[in-house]
């Protein structure tokens, strides 16, 4: 995987799988359009193109839009009762770092929700998998 920032194009990202390439991307603030632009497409290739040349040689792609919401004060991650005692968590503005923050993001979540809970009702995973998988997370 290569991911890169430039001084006036913006940040991009390579990465291989194992039947394509995944190119990237773009950082627009408060732009909601799910249909990709020929803009931003040219804009993606000229871009990765220059970190690997072989690009160039891309005929054949298909265009996908994906919107990460951001927020200055960075991630709101906190519980919020509401009318009529209604619990909510919240739990956004990651970003483009959503996956890399999502395990620890969800264990804090679960970390709220048990405080929610009736003592009673709390009970540990009843797979050990389950656990194994927390301890990875520091």
């Amino acid at each position: 995987m290569y991911y890169f920032e430039t001084l006036n194009e913006g940040v991009g990202y390579i990465i291989p799988q194992s039947d394509t390439v995944v190119l990237g991307g773009t950082f627009q603030l408060d732009d909601w359009n799910t249909t990709p632009t020929e803009n931003d497409t040219h804009h993606i290739y000229r871009m990765c193109a220059k970190i690997l040349p072989a690009l160039e040689q891309i005929q054949d792609g298909r265009e996908q839009v994906g919107l990460r919401p951001y927020r200055n004060d960075g991630v709101r991650l906190e519980h919020e009762r509401i009318m009529d005692g209604i619990d909510v968590i919240h739990c956004y503005g990651h970003s483009g770092a959503g996956v890399t923050l999502s395990w620890g993001c969800a264990k804090d979540v679960v970390e709220i929700v048990k405080t929610l809970l009736p003592i009673d009702v709390q009970r540990p995973s009843e797979l050990p998998e389950h656990e194994q998988l927390w301890r990875l997370v520091p």
